[in-house]
């Protein structure tokens, strides 16, 4: 079966069409990175012209892993957003969402944690619709109870989590719409999944238990 494309024009990401052969001109500050580059090096899927291996295909699927990251990362930067997959004092879980609207929550994330047996959900997200039209960095901290913990864990568990593939085997690909990253650390371990319009993905229910739990309020219509 042949690789089905649907391109729909996305502004913000039209700039991946010209700067992949400008990448090695381009300095990225690696140091600015949230996530290692192997979570998105895409070597399942093909390219149109159904190449799916040598060295031209890694490396340029190398690159554009880098560039996603920098993207990315540049959205937990303006959330001011610690890095998860360096080392963490206590296990963690953050799930990090944007989109393409001109939302008053775009970017946000949730990032749940249990300290010394206290669950905390440290909501932010930039609201860009105020009244001085500039970027505020909105952030709030809930304190939840033990039960909220252990049933986000029991889900974690009941999607094995840990195991799924960081990178969506599709036959479509799609430039268009929202980014869902859900990342977790656990002791030493630390695992990521991204997906465009995640939210009847894999990773969908897990993430939108921790939207129930957080202060952002959106309409269904806006989340996709």
């Amino acid at each position: 079966m042949k690789t089905k494309f649907v391109i729909l024009i996305w502004s913000n990401l039209l700039i991946i069409c010209f700067s992949l052969k400008a990448q090695e001109k381009h300095y990225i500050d690696t140091n600015k990175l949230f996530f290692p580059d192997k979570y998105f090096v895409d070597t399942i899927n093909p390219q149109a012209d159904g190449t799916n291996s040598g060295n031209e295909f890694i490396d340029r699927r190398k690159r554009t892993a880098t560039f996603l990251n920098s993207w990315y990362s540049e959205q937990l930067l303006s959330l001011k957003e610690p890095k998860l997959s360096q080392e963490y004092p206590h296990e963690v879980y953050r799930f990090t969402w944007f989109g393409y609207l001109a939302q008053n929550h775009n970017p946000f994330s949730l990032r749940l944690e249990c300290f010394n047996d206290t669950v905390f959900l440290f909501v932010k997200y930039i609201n860009s619709k105020n009244k001085q039209h500039k970027k505020e960095l909105i952030t709030d901290t809930i304190t939840l109870n033990k039960k909220d913990w252990e049933i986000f864990k029991n889900n974690v568990d009941s999607i094995n989590f840990w195991s799924i593939s960081p990178i969506e085997k599709t036959e479509t690909v799609i430039m268009d719409g929202s980014v869902w990253i859900l990342e977790g650390k656990n002791n030493k371990s630390y695992h990521m999944v991204h997906r465009n319009c995640g939210k009847h993905k894999e990773i969908g229910e897990l993430c939108l238990y921790l939207l129930e739990k957080s202060s952002i309020k959106v309409k269904k219509k806006n989340l996709y």
